[in-house]
Parts: structure tokens; sequence; C-alpha cells
């Protein structure tokens, strides 16, 4: 008995090893380290003005001379709301929150995104409808704080359904990836999208980026994010629409010197509100993981219609629990290998992230109770009260 035991314990060990050997030769030895949790929102600290209702979610952060901005949709639920409020803080150095901002429109709200450009500080978000089963975008919406520090008027940026995402910069030159299409995602029929890529140059008027009308892509692909690497163009998007590959997400690349010209493979997981990361010359993602079904959207059920595989997959997700997770992207795969969640449960994942000094990120991100809430549907979790948390990040 004692000599198998030993056996087995040296066998184990020589996996181990192997498997390091064999994570250092591909240079894919992947190691990260998660801090504890600080809670932003709800918070006795917060400043008076600041309002918190049931639902705190959808979010982004910025720095902006010298401080941290922050801005989150509250409302009474998950679901579209003419109660949503979005509203802007800001965190001096000394750890302070300072109310600075809130947008109420009667309608509903999302997609917060700011863009800190020539001294002023902008604040992108979608304009959305208010029933509360549907998607309905209307408006791009913005306002600005100028550089004396006064916020200005909201103003329309687009009003044909246009949904910003993300804001990133390439070559100094800030980049916005959102989609057109949005309305038909939740129809039964098959729709297909355009992802689009603009630039500008004064934060109020925005053009096609890199080819002639900002497409792309036409797809499936909604919310998607990216990096540029030292040699791709690298993003993630969401395929919740479905299209010829079927549905989940997209893993792309582009050349750098051709950003318009994207080569997609599928993924039958559909990663939800995707931030797309760079460290140290790898890729990593954070985004909403399913728990069931072996963590697959798309379940292949190619004997039923496409308008039936839409509808049941939809609900399939609902009912099932979920995670905000952390990825590694494979650039020359086009894969995505799932390595440690956040601290997450219910309804969770709308994350947005501020790198540090030393090379990690602190992410923002939503969840409900992660403690009494671990097997919750993530419909329950968008009936339920959410919250908003910090976590620093170490990806090495």
């Amino acid at each position: 008995m004692s000599y198998q035991l030993e056996n087995n314990r040296l066998s184990h060990m020589l996996a181990i090893v192997l498997l390091l050997i064999a994570g250092a030769a591909s240079g894919k030895v992947m190691a990260l380290q998660l801090g504890q949790p600080v809670n932003i929102i709800p918070n006795p600290e917060l400043p008076d003005q600041a309002q918190v209702d049931t639902s705190n979610n959808n979010l982004d952060v910025v720095m902006h001379n010298g401080e941290l901005y922050f801005a989150w949709r509250t409302s009474t639920s998950h679901f579209a709301s003419a109660n949503t409020l979005l509203q802007v803080m800001r965190q001096t150095q000394s750890g302070e929150w300072v109310y600075e901002h809130s947008i109420f429109t009667g309608r509903d709200l999302r997609e917060p995104r700011f863009l800190s450009l020539n001294g002023e500080l902008f604040l992108y978000f979608a304009e959305l409808g208010i029933n509360p089963i549907a998607f309905q975008p209307g408006k791009t919406l913005f306002t600005r704080m100028d550089s004396q520090g006064q916020w200005q008027d909201t103003q329309v940026l687009f009003d044909d359904g246009f949904i910003p995402w993300r804001i990133n910069f390439v070559d100094d030159q800030p980049i916005m990836i959102g989609y057109k299409g949005g309305e038909t995602i939740y129809e039964t029929d098959q729709s297909e999208l355009s992802l689009m890529l603009l630039t500008t140059a004064d934060g109020i008027q925005w053009q096609p980026a890199f080819n002639d009308d900002g497409v792309v892509l036409r797809s499936g692909l909604s919310e998607t994010d990216f990096v540029i690497t030292d040699q791709y163009l690298v993003a993630v998007g969401r395929n919740e629409a479905g299209d010829a590959d079927g549905w989940g997400s997209k893993v792309c690349r582009a050349p750098l010197d051709n950003l318009s010209q994207w080569h997609c493979m599928p993924d039958r997981r559909k990663y939800d509100s995707p931030l797309v990361l760079e460290q140290n010359g790898e890729v990593y993602l954070v985004a909403r993981r399913q728990l069931m079904y072996g963590g697959n959207y798309d379940l292949r059920w190619r004997n039923l219609s496409f308008q039936f595989q839409n509808i049941l997959y939809q609900a399939f997700y609902w009912l099932s629990p979920k995670r905000c997770s952390v990825w590694r992207v494979d650039v020359n795969e086009l894969a995505v290998d799932w390595l440690e969640d956040l601290p997450s449960a219910g309804d969770t994942c709308f994350p947005s992230a501020i790198r540090q000094s030393d090379g990690s990120f602190d992410i923002y991100n939503y969840s409900s109770d992660y403690n009494s809430g671990s097997r919750w549907s993530w419909l329950k979790g968008q009936v339920s009260p959410t919250h908003i948390y910090k976590i620093n990040l170490k990806l090495n």
C-alpha cells in the first residue's frame, strides 16, 4: 500500500513538472492574483447628492487630471426603466468621493463611456426605451466637463441607434468601437449588425477611423472590445444575435497595417460585456461566464429552426447562474481559456479597468450578493439588488 501511494505521489509530481516545462516552453505559464474587493456602491461615505437605487450596474472609470472619475447606472432593476439615473462621482487623491453630475431623461440610460481629451472630460452613453422586456436603442448622447470643471448640457451625438461600447487609443488617437442594429438582437429572425470603429479630434465630431464607412464587420457581433499588440489589433465580441457561425462570441484579429480587415473565429461561449486587456504581450479578457451547459451559449440544436434556437438559447441563458471571469486570449489560435472568477454571482459583469503604476489593474464591476446568490439564475439577479465594487488584478 505504501509503495503504491509513493508511486502515485511521484507520478503526480512528475505530471506537474512536465506541465510547467511545457507551459514555459510555449510561453503560456499564466498566473494572476486577486486583491480583496472594496465596495463602492452602496457606501455610507458617498456624498449626500449621490442616489442609490436597487440596481447598480453599467459603469465606467477613467483618470482625468490626476483623479478618478466614476459613472454608473442606478435604477429599480436591471431592466429598462423610466426611473433610470446616470451619475458621475470623482475620487480625490485622498480617497474622498465627490459628487459631480447626474443625467435623467425619463428613458433608460446605459453604456456610459468616458473620454479624457484636450483637457476636457466627455461622457457618452446610450438612451434607450422604457419597455422592460425590449432592447430599444435610440440616441447616443454625451455631456462634457470643460477645462474649467463645468459640466455642459447633454447633447445628441447620433440618433440612429448606435450603441457605444468602448473607447481606446491607437497611436494617441481615440477610437470608439460600437454597433448599429441592436434593436434586432432579440427578434426571432436572423439579423445583421454593423460593428464600427470611429475616431475624433475634438470629442464632438466622430468619423470612420480606418475605412470609408467605419464598418469592420457585418455579422451578429454587438458588444466588442479590443487592444493593440505589437502585431495585431485583437478583439473579442459577443455574438448573441447569431449568424452563419452560430451563436456565442467571436475572437478576432487585424494586422496593424490594415485595422479594418478583421479575421475571426467563432466561440460557442457568450462573453457578455467584454473588457480586453494587454499585459506584457499577452491578451486577457474579463467577461461574463455561463456556468451550465459546459459554459456554452450555442447548444448546436441545428435540427431546430434559427428562430427557435434563438429563443431557446436566450431562455436557457437567463435561467442559469453566471460569474464575471478572467480569461486568456490565444492570439495565434483566436481561442479563449478560462483562468479565474472574480467575486460575482447572479446579475454580474460590466467591468471597467484602471491600469496602476505597478502594471496591475483595478477592476470595477457589479454583482448580486456573491455570498448568498452563488447559485442564483441570471434572471433572479436581474430583479434583485446589485452592488459595485473594485478589486485589484495582477496578471503575470
